[in-house]
Order: structure tokens, then sequence, then C-alpha cells
């Protein structure tokens, strides 16, 4: 777990949803880290609370997208409009290595991947033990992070136009027509392993990128760190990615407002193991009908959606 913080959520029973910070951070980290069209993404952690709606974000702009999450979470991050391979961290008998050894067999065959997005490393002990950074951008045989700042050209199945905000617009074509090629070129980016939580230094580097614009961060790795006040295109992008793509927070569990619900929360977070985001519910039921809730413009109105509290782990 890298860092964590309350937002507000509001959902409705047809299970809609309006997050106006939650995903916020992994467009603009897409973004700065020039996320393109074509380019393989790997995400660590990607049947969490944070790494699930980078798949989605990711895939709807248009990234081929692998994950590494646990193996009884590997299915439902699998599919149309989420990764295109997962590789559990906990497979077979191989014990902790064997996540990486199926890292190298999917290179092996498909090639690096340009941008790599961690969402596990962080200050605990238990995600230092991993050491995912050190080991992903150490392997060399074969490679699975591009080299930062390589110039690559590509070939990639064309079944979608994506618009400048992100959004997939998909083209018209008959079913016996065989899918579109399309020669896409890039350039990686020069910090293309990104992590979003870490030690001390790691923050104090990318605070001091944040006030002075200067990036103390070696070649190939950087902490990301979301800037809010600027925020207003992103949240542009992510309506699109809602209303266009369908991207949606999976909610693990509904947990009421109190110590004990707020504890098992938290509880479940640490333990590595939660699939989706922990909503702590504010509003009973029952007081749906007995007073207007606040929608998502901060106006009252009856049979709107109930307000929960949204937990980023």
């Amino acid at each position: 777990m890298s860092f964590q913080y309350f937002i507000i959520t509001i959902y409705n029973k047809k299970g809609l949803y309006f997050f106006p910070f939650g995903p916020n951070d992994q467009v603009q980290a897409f973004e700065e880290h020039h996320l393109v069209p074509g380019q393989r993404l790997l995400v660590v952690g990607c049947s969490g609370g944070v790494g699930h709606l980078a798949v989605q974000a990711a895939s709807a702009m248009g990234a081929e997208v692998v994950g590494i999450c646990s193996a009884k979470n590997a299915a439902a991050a699998t599919g149309p409009g989420r990764c295109v391979h997962v590789v559990p961290y906990d497979r077979g008998s191989e014990g902790s290595e064997g996540w990486l050894a199926g890292l190298e067999e999917w290179c092996a065959e498909h090639g690096p991947f340009d941008l790599v997005l961690d969402t596990v490393t962080s200050h605990d002990a238990r995600d230092l033990a991993w050491d995912c950074p050190g080991k992903i951008r150490g392997s060399t045989e074969p490679r699975l992070v591009a080299e930062p700042g390589s110039r690559v050209s590509r070939r990639v199945q064309s079944p979608a136009t994506v618009a400048p905000s992100g959004s997939a617009q998909s083209t018209e074509r008959s079913s016996s027509e065989e899918p579109a090629m399309k020669e896409l070129e890039w350039t990686v980016d020069a910090h293309n392993y990104v992590t979003l939580g870490s030690g001390t230094s790691g923050w104090v580097a990318a605070g001091c990128k944040k006030v002075t614009g200067y990036n103390l961060f070696g070649s190939g790795r950087e902490l990301f760190w979301i800037t809010p006040q600027n925020s207003a295109r992103h949240l542009e992008q992510l309506k699109n990615l809602c209303d266009n793509d369908g991207v949606r927070p999976t909610v693990a569990a509904t947990v009421p407002l109190s110590s004990d619900g707020v504890a098992s929360a938290f509880t479940a977070m640490h333990s590595r193991r939660t699939k989706g985001k922990y909503v702590i519910q504010v509003r009973n039921e029952e007081d749906e009908g007995a007073s207007a809730d606040v929608d998502s413009r901060g106006e009252g109105r009856q049979g709107s959606p109930k307000n929960g509290m949204e937990v980023r782990d």
C-alpha cells in the first residue's frame, strides 16, 4: 500500500459512480510519463483499489496491459477492457520468484514493457521484501522494461481511434474484415518505472520536482505525486473514460461509518489481499426517502445517489 486518504464517492443503485479524485492520479501519471496507444504497460497490483482502475483507464486509452496480482483475482483482472494477461505473484510452487519467471516468459514472446505502474511498492517491510523495482528492472534475459529514452516502432491492431481526451471511439468495419494494422512510433519515457509509494527519500525527491521542477530521480525510475490543483483537464478525461468506455470501480465491500467498520476496512487493506475499493456507508437505505441527498454538483434532490467514502488502497 502506497499512500492512503479518504475521498467522497457518490454512487447509486444502478452501479453508476462518481469519483472526483480516485483514479485521477493514474490519469495524470499516464500523461506525465507519456503513455500512448500501442504501448505495453505492466501494472503491479492490477486487482487492488488503485491498480484495477489504472488497468481500465490504460486499456481504454489504447495500451496493451499486463498485470500482476494473486491467482484468485487473476480471472477478474483479465478480459475486454482489462488485462490481456495476468501473472499471479503466488504462481505454483516456484516460490516468490515464480511471478518473475512468468513475466520473463511473456516478455520473451512479446517484448519488454514500455511503461510500468507499480501500485504495490512502498516503505512497508513486506513490500520492500518483494523488491519489485529491483527484480523487474534488473532482469535482462529477457529484458522486462524497455530502455529509457529509446525509440520504439511497433505494428499494432487498430480497432479503435483514440481521441485527444483519451477516450476510445470504435471504428466501423464488417465482421469479416481483418483488423487494420497501424505503425506507431514513440520515445520511451526517461522514467518508465513509476511507483506510487516510497520511503522518505522518495517523497523528498518527488516534492522537489513538484515545487522546483528539478528531477532528482535517476534514469528509469520515479515516484509519482499527483497535482490536485491542476486536475480539470484530467477529470474531464476521466469523465469521458467513465461515460464512453465503462471505467468503473470494483467495490470489495461496504462497511458502516463506525470505529469497527473503518478499522475492518483498513485491516483488510493492510492484508494486501483486497480486490477493488472499500466503501464506508454514511447514510442508511431507509434514510434515502426521508431527506434530500447531495448529488455530484452539490445540489440537494430527492432520490439521488447516496453518499459514501472511498478508501484508496
